[in-house]
């Protein structure tokens, strides 16, 4: 009898464990956000910041705080958030760990038809892409803190790329009827992302030096001067695409789903959850059109989240998500503190960081070998 007790005191510890992990992980994600616009040239301690953030300070500090840091904070949560969010759900439709946007060729994809907007679309006006701005009189150059349109069209050509770039994997990968291994689809994303790399670097040669500036700030997640207009923009992508991921990571939790999941292929897997996919890549494709080149989230935010709350198939995307908001924000304190005044690129420092971490993870699935 007390041995029963006893099990089931430890079933109900295990069941509220996941939940517990996801408060403290949000608790952090708020501490950290608290502190990230704290941090900066003009810093403050967490009080202060807090008490500006209701109204108190001067002009200057709300300026700063209110009207430069906090949107690109909130940016930087929502690129973590989108990133690590469509990690888990590659992960789990193509049950291979390995799998994230930026290996499956979907970031580099999305990264290529905004490249492609930027040089073409002015280009029918013989003007480079700033001054095809001017031209129009939508702003005084992209960077405007002016209401500018431009914020609003990127995302909406990364989407496109991302959804294009995740159809032509799903071509590659699913065109015949076999049981895909992992070293199947890690190598087909290094193709498709090699293959797009080298068409960015051949469009660099044809830009104008304005927009290649704008082009290489871009590439290495070195933008940093986001404002409203740039967080409404990025919000409204996920208002449209994150309640087809959270419906259709729903459908693929229930029971019969991951019955047929652990006994079927990863072919008929991503069939059936098509939309979700493709949702999915969406919403990576719209944070690499405001972040740029910020890599390996997607990979990172989930492998962490697994570690935390183990196999809770119920509170692993909310998980990740958090957890890829908090790599993002600490990567983004780290950046201003390395070289202060100025910002190291975010793109640089993830590679850093995740390039080691993918070798690691590589050789402990043994997938080097088989390669």
């Amino acid at each position: 009898m007390e041995v029963e007790k006893t099990a089931l005191v430890n079933r109900r510890a295990s069941a509220r464990r996941p939940m517990i992990i996801f408060c403290v992980v949000l608790l952090l994600t708020l501490v950290l956000s608290l502190l990230s616009i704290s941090v900066g040239a003009m810093s403050t301690s967490l009080g202060e910041t807090l008490s500006i953030l209701f109204g108190a300070g001067t002009e200057i500090e709300r300026q700063i705080i209110v009207e430069l840091r906090l949107p690109g904070l909130i940016v930087h949560l929502l690129i973590g958030i989108g990133l690590a969010v469509s990690g888990a759900i590659m992960q789990g439709l193509t049950r291979n760990k390995l799998t994230d946007p930026g290996i499956m060729g979907i970031q580099a994809g999305a990264g290529l038809f905004i490249m492609l907007f930027v040089i073409l679309i002015p280009s029918m006006f013989n003007l480079s892409f700033i001054v095809f701005l001017r031209w129009l009189g939508i702003s005084k150059s992209l960077f405007s803190e002016q209401y500018d349109i431009v914020n609003y069209l990127l995302p909406i050509v990364g989407v496109g790329g991302a959804v294009l770039t995740a159809l032509l994997v799903y071509l590659f990968l699913y065109r015949q009827k076999v049981v895909l291994s992992k070293t199947r689809i890690l190598l087909t994303g290094i193709l498709i992302t090699i293959t797009v790399y080298v068409a960015m670097l051949s469009l660099k040669f044809v830009v104008s030096y304005e927009d290649f500036q704008y082009i290489e700030t871009w590439l290495i997640g070195s933008r940093y001067n986001y404002d409203w207009n740039i967080v409404f923009a990025l919000l409204l992508c996920f208002i449209i695409l994150l309640p087809i991921v959270i419906v259709g990571a729903w459908k693929m939790n229930k029971p019969a789903a991951y019955d047929r999941a652990k006994s079927d292929d990863r072919s008929n897997i991503i069939r059936e959850n098509l939309l979700l996919y493709l949702a999915a890549a969406g919403i990576a494709g719209a944070c690499v059109a405001i972040g740029g080149g910020i890599g390996f989230v997607g990979l990172l935010g989930p492998h962490i989240a697994r570690g935390l709350v183990g196999s809770s198939k119920r509170m692993l995307l909310p998980v990740s998500a958090l957890v890829g908001a908090i790599l993002v924000v600490i990567v983004d304190i780290i950046s201003r503190i390395i070289i202060s005044p100025s910002q190291f690129p975010l793109g640089y420092l993830f590679a850093i960081i995740g390039i080691p971490y993918l070798i690691y993870v590589m050789i402990r699935l043994k997938i080097v070998e088989k390669i």
